[in-house]
Parts: structure tokens; C-alpha cells; sequence
């Protein structure tokens, strides 16, 4: 049987692995809150009771990951009908 949430924290503590706080957690889903829509699709990565956006990241970095023809591929879908659609029902 598995250990109870808060033995195994204590158990993973003991072993250096950093244990967010339910506040800090409760922080990042804030923080998302408050950016709104900018925030969708973001991703947070909280440890140590630090968190940060992931997102703005690798989105700063798609050319090197993704390289340069895929990335204008990625771009240029951004012109597709489906997100003329997602805006106009934005506007509403």
C-alpha cells in the first residue's frame, strides 16, 4: 500500500527532493488567473516553492529546437479559419 501524501513528502524531503508548499501551488494557479487569456496554453513549473513560466521560455527558443523551416510552418498555421473563429467568439 502506498504511503499517506504526507509521510512520502517527508520521505522525499529527507532525501533532498524539494516539497512545494500547497500556497505556493495556490500562487502559480493565481498567477495564471491574473494573466488571463495570455495565459492559456501556459505551462508553470513550480519547485521549491519557486515557480516560474515554462512557456515564455521555449517559446523565446523555438528556432533552435525547432528549427527554422518548422518553425515558419508553425507560424504561418496561425492564419487558419480555426483561430479567426476562437477571436471573433473572444470579442462576444
Amino acid at each position: 500500500m502506498a504511503a499517506e501524501p504526507d509521510v512520502y513528502a517527508a520521505e522525499m524531503s529527507a532525501l533532498g527532493v524539494p516539497i512545494n508548499k500547497p500556497e505556493s501551488i495556490a500562487l502559480a494557479v493565481c498567477y495564471l488567473f491574473n494573466a488571463g487569456r495570455a495565459a492559456s496554453g501556459a505551462g508553470i513549473f513550480v519547485q521549491a516553492d519557486k515557480f516560474t513560466d515554462l512557456e515564455r521560455g521555449l517559446a523565446k527558443s523555438r528556432e533552435v529546437w525547432m528549427g527554422k523551416e518548422m518553425l515558419d510552418l508553425f507560424r504561418g498555421g496561425r492564419g487558419a479559419p480555426l483561430f479567426d473563429r476562437l477571436e471573433e467568439k473572444a470579442k462576444i
